[in-house]
């Protein structure tokens, strides 16, 4: 009787596991995971899509051929504060110098490539907005060299981000 009740209280003490404390490492971790997965979404094919979608009316997730789109846009702004909570954590409590700078610079081109995103597909709004209000051809060309502006931009963010998190990869 003394040895079951003795395995018990082993038992149910090994059982009560205690959450390893939560390190620089770990942020680091976190927001790479979340970092990368944006890095992934937030290409030209969303942004161009999400213009159309706004144009359209067709942005909720549904059963078109562009859910799998619609969902990721859904997604991105719970991956983006997970993201950011992790890289912010990371900046406050670094283990030098170096890795805050690099969760910082993180940071700043995650928020510049987000805001390139969203300047693209607005401008691929406005564009469709002016060829169906068959506005004046140099108003159209004014709205085609915009959307062009607007996709180089992204591109040179998303070129700023992806060296970002080559750096913070050699922290994880």
């Amino acid at each position: 009787m003394i040895l079951i009740v003795a395995f018990t209280r082993r038992g149910s003490k090994s059982a009560t596991a205690i959450a390893p404390p939560v390190t620089w490492k770990t942020h680091a971790q976190r927001g790479y995971a979340e970092a990368r997965w944006l890095y992934d979404a937030l290409g030209e094919d969303i942004a161009v899509w999400r213009g159309n979608a706004t144009f359209d009316g067709t942005a909720d997730v549904g059963s078109t051929a562009a859910t799998g789109k619609a969902e990721t846009w859904a997604e991105l702004q719970r991956r983006q504060g997970a993201a950011l909570d992790s890289l912010y954590a990371l900046e406050a409590s670094p283990p030098d110098n170096r890795t805050a700078a690099t969760a910082r610079a993180t940071i700043t081109t995650l928020r510049a490539t987000r805001d390139a995103v969203d300047a693209r597909a607005e401008a691929r709004f406005a564009y469709r907005t002016a060829e169906k209000e068959q506005v004046a051809p140099d108003q159209l060309i004014e709205a085609r060299d915009r959307e062009v502006r607007a996709s180089r931009n992204l591109a040179e963010a998303r070129n700023a981000y992806a060296q970002a998190l080559t750096d913070l990869s050699t922290l994880v």
